[in-house]
Order: structure tokens, then sequence, then C-alpha cells
């Protein structure tokens, strides 16, 4: 969590919230606990606060992360194949009568989720777990009252068709997770709702649309750079 949240530009109040929260963390575990940090970004509050245990702090390349710096121009910087196949997207969701649209009640956003998460992805979805579903329904309600997390929707009249989860810092967007019904894969779910999320970003002042870990191939024609994450290990004294 402290990974995932702290911001890349934070203030100094926030840096030092992170500190006090990483330093309790070190004092409360036993000694010789391992303590572990997963996604940590270059330039990030988070890896500044665990270079700050050197020597005593192992740091590696974990992941790699595609991004793309957002402006005016991006969908004109888009390939014809793309720009084709988004403007075919809309044209069939609109005769369907099928609209994006996001989503503001936190207690529908969370049954809808998991709902549809698990349609999508079957078995192999993070959420069948209880553990992981008491997350989601504990975690999720606040950061959308906060404006930290929102959602995007396919709606056919009152039937949410796919839901998409993103997280917003004050420069960046960045769609984590979501799912769709199997009868809404002829809509192109995830092409329309990464573009429609792109034009919120824009529209809301956001200079990144971030695809998070992970280089897989539908990502690639959204991207316009990629960076490494690094995983931190400290074992406490």
């Amino acid at each position: 969590l402290l990974a995932a949240h702290v911001s890349r530009h934070g203030t100094l109040t926030e840096w030092l919230d992170a500190a006090r929260a990483f330093n309790w963390i070190l004092d409360t575990v036993p000694p010789g606990s391992r303590v572990v940090m997963r996604g940590l970004r270059e330039g990030s509050d988070a890896l500044a606060i665990a270079r700050a245990y050197a020597p005593h702090v192992t740091i590696e390349p974990e992941a790699t992360v595609l991004f793309a710096d957002i402006d005016g121009s991006y969908f004109a910087t888009r390939s014809h194949a793309m720009r084709k196949a988004i403007a075919r997207a809309r044209r069939v969701a609109r005769d369907a009568g099928v609209e994006l649209l996001e989503l503001h009640d936190p207690q529908l956003i969370v049954e809808r989720f998991l709902e549809l998460n698990r349609d999508r992805f079957g078995e192999e979805s993070r959420f069948t777990a209880a553990e992981t579903e008491t997350f989601v329904r504990e975690a999720m309600p606040p950061l959308l009252r906060q404006g930290s997390v929102a959602a995007y929707a396919l709606m056919k009249a009152d039937t949410i068709l796919a839901i998409d989860i993103v997280l917003l810092t004050a420069d960046t967007l960045a769609p984590w997770n979501g799912g769709f019904r199997a009868d809404a894969s002829v809509f192109s779910p995830g092409r329309l709702l990464f573009t429609a999320e792109v034009e919120q970003a824009l529209a809301k002042g956001k200079r990144r649309f971030d695809l998070l870990r992970g280089a897989h191939a539908y990502k690639v024609p959204w991207s316009t750079g990629s960076e490494t994450l690094q995983r931190a290990e400290i074992v406490t004294r």
C-alpha cells in the first residue's frame, strides 16, 4: 500500500507521513523479519525512503510498466489501425444503445466490480478468495469517496455490461482492474474504456495514462514509454 499510494511528487507532509508509517512497520515486526516493498517507481517517495536505509536494504529491478504521456495530440499520434478500431467500436456501441458513464455509488461499484471481474476471469480472478474480496469491500469505498479511485462503466439502459476501476493522482490516471459480461465482448469494452479514460484524464488536467505493471501486448499500442519498477527488501535488526 505504501508503494502504491505514495505520490511521485508528494508534499513534505506526505513524505514525512509515509516515512513515519514505514518506521512504525520496522519497529513493530520482530528482529530478523524481511520487510518487502514492491512496485517502487524511480522518483517516488517510497523508493527514496527505502534507499535511506542503505546499506541495510537490497534494491533490485522487478517489473516493467508501460505508460503514455498524453496531451491534446495523443490520439493523432496513434496508429491508423488503432484509430479506425476505436471509431468502429464506438459506432457499434452507439448503434446498440450502449453508453459510457462514470459511476459514483460506492456500494454499486464494489458489487458490480466483483461480479464482472469474476464473470470475465472465472477461477483466475484474483477476487474469488475471501481475503481479497474483503480488501475490496473495505478499501474501495473510502478511496472512491476521497477521489483516489474512480469507476467507469459501459451501460445499456440500467444494465452495467463492463466496468473499469482507475487510480488517480495529481497528474496521472491509471486503469487498475475491471471486468465485463461475456455478451459485452462484441463492443470491445477494453478499447472503449481506455479511450474514454484517456479523454477523461485530459479533461481533468492529467498528463499521464499509466498502464501499470506488465508489458502485455494489448497495452503496447496505447503506450509512449516504459519504466522499471524496483523491489526493496530490508531485514530488521
